[in-house]
C-alpha cells in the first residue's frame, strides 16, 4: 500500500520539505529525479513500522493508519538509517515529540503559509479521489475494450463513469491553480460526450453486465444500399467512440501534466503516463499508445478538447485517431 497525495502532501507541506531531525533539518527533494545527490532525497518514514517485524512494530497497531499522516515523519535519508537500527533509542514517543517540534518551528521560523497548505491538502485529496474513480490504475485495462469492432465495458464501470462526471462537476475549487481546474473540466466535457455517445447506440448482453454497441446494421429485410449505409454508419460511430477513449486519455494525462506543474513535481512519474490499447484496424492485435496533447491543441480553443461538434472535425490532426471528418452528407439519405 502506498501513500496518498493527500499524506504526501500534509508530510512534506507541514515539515517544509526538511529533515524533521533538530540537528539537521536539511532541504530535501522527493524524487530522485531532481538531484544527484542521494542522501537530498526525502523519505517518509514510519513510525511505527508498516510491517509488524519492522522497527518499533506492532501488530495491534490498524494497517489502515500505518500509512496515514499521523504515523509518518519525514527524513533524509541518513537519519532514517539511524532511527530504524536504533529503534530502542528512537521510540514512537520520541518520533512523534520530534515531529511536533519540528513543525512548530517551521511554522515559527520559515513563516508557513497555512491557507496555501490547506489549499494544497484540499486539491491533493480531490486528486486522490479522482485517480479512484478513474480507476487510473487498470485505465489500460478498462478502455481498451472500447477500442475494438464491437466496443464494450461492464454495467458497473459506466454507471462508475456517469458517477465520476458528476462527481466532477459539484466539486468546490479554491481557484487556486486555475491550470488544474481547467484540466478537470477538460476531462469532465469529454467524459460527458463519450458516455452519451456510447449509450446512444448501446445494449446490454443477455449472458452477464456487459454493455456492448448494438449491431444496427442488421436488418429484417435484406436492402443492400440501406445495409452498406448501416455498416458505414456503424463503423463511424466505433471510430468516434475510440477517438473519444483516447482523447479521455489525452485529458486523463492533461490533468497530470498539471498537477505536475502546478501542485507536485514528482506526480507520478514511477506510474508514467497513462497508456491504451491501439488496434490500426479494430482488430485484436493491441498496441501500446500514450495519448497526450500537443502545445498548439492546449491554447486552441478555452479548452484542449473543443466540445464533440467541433472534435468530429478536428480529430483527424490529433497524434492518433481512428476517423477524420463527420459522416459526409451524402452518406446521410438513408436512416
Amino acid at each position: 500500500m502506498g501513500f496518498s497525495q493527500k499524506t504526501l502532501k500534509m508530510l512534506w507541506g507541514r515539515a517544509a520539505g526538511r529533515c524533521s531531525m533538530p540537528d539537521c533539518r536539511t532541504a530535501l527533494v522527493m524524487d530522485a529525479t531532481e538531484t544527484d545527490d542521494q542522501a537530498l532525497v526525502g523519505e517518509n518514514c514510519h513510525i511505527v513500522a508498516e510491517e509488524d517485524a519492522g522497527p518499533r512494530g506492532d501488530k495491534l497497531f490498524p494497517v489502515s493508519s500505518r500509512n496515514v499522516y499521523g504515523n509518518l515523519i519525514l527524513l533524509c535519508a541518513n537519519h532514517h538509517t539511524q532511527i530504524d537500527k536504533q529503534a530502542d533509542y528512537y521510540t514512537r514517543e520520541f518520533l512523534h515529540k520530534t515531529k511536533l517540534e519540528h513543525e512548530e518551528w517551521v511554522a515559527g521560523s520559515l513563516g508557513l503559509d497555512k491557507e496555501k497548505q490547506a489549499d494544497d491538502e484540499y486539491y491533493s485529496g480531490l486528486i486522490d479521489n479522482w485517480e479512484q474513480k478513474a480507476e487510473l490504475e487498470y485505465w489500460d485495462s478498462w478502455s481498451s475494450w472500447l477500442v475494438s469492432e464491437q466496443p464494450k465495458m461492464s454495467e458497473e464501470r459506466y454507471d462508475e463513469l456517469v458517477q465520476l462526471a458528476r462527481w466532477i462537476s459539484s466539486r468546490v475549487w479554491p481557484a487556486r491553480y486555475p491550470q488544474i481546474e481547467k484540466a478537470f473540466e477538460n476531462f469532465r466535457l469529454v467524459l460527458r460526450d463519450f458516455l452519451r455517445t456510447f449509450s446512444s447506440k448501446s445494449e446490454a448482453r443477455m449472458d452477464d453486465k456487459v454493455l456492448q454497441t448494438r449491431r444496427f446494421y442488421k436488418i429484417d429485410v435484406w436492402d443492400e444500399e440501406q445495409h452498406s449505409y448501416l455498416v458505414k454508419k456503424y463503423t463511424y460511430h466505433n471510430t468516434l467512440l475510440a477517438d473519444l477513449i483516447l482523447e479521455l486519455t489525452r485529458s486523463a494525462n492533461f490533468i497530470c501534466d498539471q498537477v505536475r506543474k502546478s501542485l507536485t513535481r514528482s506526480y507520478r512519474l514511477k506510474e508514467g503516463a497513462l497508456t491504451i490499447g491501439h488496434d490500426p484496424l479494430l482488430e485484436h492485435s493491441l498496441d501500446e499508445i500514450q495519448p497526450k496533447y500537443l502545445q498548439i491543441e492546449i491554447g486552441q480553443f478555452a479548452h484542449p478538447y473543443p466540445g464533440l461538434e467541433d472534435f468530429i472535425t478536428v480529430r483527424g490532426s490529433r497524434s492518433f485517431h481512428y476517423g477524420n471528418g463527420p459522416l459526409i452528407d451524402s452518406e446521410r439519405t438513408k436512416t
